[in-house]
């Protein structure tokens, strides 16, 4: 008996330690799984960061392009629009200068020499008054109704051009116009005025010096319009003309007229089918197409610069939304690790509850097989 027990005491003395090797085996088991569980968690709550700041991004991004559309949209609509206005000013331009190259308005004895002109028959023809001068708007009507018929005179190089035109419109029967030989008209002093007429009201200046022409024809306007006085309204226009004497003549800005003798001329004028109005209306409908075309340039540039910021957010965005892909795959890996690890860290704390256990009791019988033999 005593051997049997002996044996016993040594078997079981030989799973204690068996035990106790394990149980030393887990923990260390344990705190490599807690390393690597604290790991995991760190890289999964990394990754979840990461998402929520990408789609954060993204949702920013989303914003700006659907500002930078809004522009983009906008600026399309306003190029389109000026476009529009640009063909319709270029279509008004062309028109009236088919107008003006076909003489339409004028007499016959004009149209007659400018054609002959045009196709090399007569020479010298520099082009009736009207194509010659430009003024400003608001003194157009003014200068309509002080030359009135003679806007359509013509101006030659010399004495010698309108003869021949004059022989030409003879030969034909083409009817009878005036010609103003550049070397042969002489203009008209202001300088030497002696009316001073910067002393009454009203007074806007000599019709000459407000219309604008080559320096070349400046006598020939001079002499039309030289001695013509520009006032704003008939009636300064009438004080002045009565305290020269009736020797003056004067014209409104409506184009009311007081004639040297003391004639009046007036009444309504159409504002928008002169010669001079056609003119006024090509060079202002020019420039407004050159101002529409440049807006149109600078919209364009912008137009490329929204659209180049639409490709640098568009890229971002797509970047943001491959890392959300590229991390939520990461997540999903590092989160299944994780879940392993758990699992297995579970299992080892169970396996060394059971162990410690039975160490536990293992101990207890260990000493009460000792104090049996000691009795």
């Amino acid at each position: 008996n005593a051997g049997k027990k002996a044996a016993a005491k040594c078997k079981e003395v030989e799973l204690g330690t068996m035990n106790l090797d394990h149980i030393k085996k887990y923990e260390e088991e344990s705190k490599g799984l807690s390393l690597e569980q604290d790991s995991a968690a760190a890289s999964v709550n990394e990754y979840k960061k990461i998402i929520n700041e990408s789609k954060e991004e993204e949702r920013e991004l989303n914003e700006k392009l659907q500002e930078i559309n809004t522009k983009i949209e906008a600026n399309r609509k306003e190029i389109a629009d000026m476009l529009a206005e640009k063909s319709s000013s270029e279509s008004r331009i062309s028109a009236l200068r088919r107008i003006e190259e076909h003489f339409e308005g004028y007499n016959n004895s004009v149209k007659f020499v400018m054609n002959a002109a045009k196709s090399g028959r007569l020479s010298g023809i520099c082009g009736p008054i009207s194509q010659l001068i430009r003024v400003d708007e608001k003194y157009v009507v003014a200068v309509e109704c002080a030359l009135g018929a003679g806007l359509q005179n013509i101006i030659v190089e010399n004495e010698e051009a309108a003869k021949a035109a004059i022989g030409a419109l003879k030969a034909a029967g083409a009817g009878r116009t005036s010609f103003y030989p550049v070397t042969s008209v002489s203009g008209y002093d202001n300088s030497r005025d002696s009316y001073n007429p910067g002393k009454y009201d009203g007074f806007i200046g000599h019709l000459s010096s407000l219309v604008r022409v080559d320096e070349k024809y400046s006598k020939i306007i001079s002499f039309l319009l030289g001695r013509v006085y520009l006032f704003d309204n008939l009636d300064n226009a009438n004080r002045f003309a009565k305290a020269s004497g009736w020797k003056v003549r004067c014209v409104t800005l409506d184009g009311q007229q007081i004639n040297s003798g003391g004639s009046f001329t007036g009444g309504s004028v159409r504002r928008d089918s002169g010669m001079l109005t056609r003119s006024t209306q090509i060079e202002k409908l020019s420039e407004g197409l050159k101002n529409t075309e440049k807006k149109i340039n600078v919209l364009k540039e912008s137009l490329v610069s929204f659209e180049e910021e639409h490709k640098k957010i568009s890229s971002l965005r797509y970047a943001a939304q491959e890392r959300v892909r590229l991390t939520d795959t990461l997540l999903r890996s590092e989160s299944t690790q994780l879940e392993e690890i758990n699992a297995r860290l579970s299992v080892n704390k169970e396996l060394l509850v059971k162990l410690k256990n039975d160490a536990g009791r293992l101990s207890e019988d260990n000493r009460a097989g000792a104090q049996e033999i000691a009795s």
